[in-house]
């Protein structure tokens, strides 16, 4: 089952970051090895009574390390190589991923601000890239209020959805969240 649910994650490009940490996320908790890729569980010392602690410690760590690198495309392995721990790994993927530099927060900016409803995307998918774009934001530190994406959401509808835009006060900021 393990093999099947690290198949059904969508593999790590340049482009799906925020799509494959979600889905790792739930991947990682679901195996239990959540806390190893964050850091919440630390490595135990050397010391002989933390011998079963360290060992099991070690097999969560490997365990996540597989689970982190056959779930990424072959370039995005490359930065990784040298990654002692599943954390460095994560670690080095989100510093990557989530540049928190003024130029990428000013790209991510720019690409919110200037996204635009697909001809080829539902309503659901059109929210939902609205959504992913404002998380992105939030990522690097960058606040973005739930009244904005909402007015985002509206704005770039295509007119086909006039009735929408002219109607903002019947569906609350809460709702959008969801």
């Amino acid at each position: 089952m393990e093999e099947k649910l690290v198949k059904s994650v969508t593999r790590l490009d340049s482009q799906n970051y925020q799509l494959w940490k979600f889905q790792m996320n739930a991947l990682l908790i679901a195996n239990s090895v959540f806390d190893i890729v964050t850091g919440a569980k630390p490595m135990p010392g050397n010391e002989a009574a933390n011998a079963a602690a360290r060992k099991k410690w070690l097999k969560e760590n490997a365990k996540a390390m597989l689970l982190i690198s056959t779930s990424i495309e072959d370039s995005q392995l490359e930065s990784l190589l040298t990654c002692a721990t599943a954390k460095a790994m994560w670690d080095t993927l989100s510093n990557i991923h989530e540049q928190k530099t003024e130029t990428n927060k000013l790209i991510l900016t720019q690409k919110f601000h200037e996204y635009r409803m697909s001809s080829s995307d539902s309503v659901v998918q059109h929210v939902a890239k609205v959504r992913n774009l404002a998380s992105a934001l939030k990522d690097v530190r960058e606040v973005v209020f739930d009244v904005a994406i909402m007015a985002k959401i509206l704005a770039s509808l295509p007119s086909k959805f006039n009735a929408l835009k002219t109607a903002p006060g019947t569906q609350s900021a809460r709702s959008i969240r969801r």
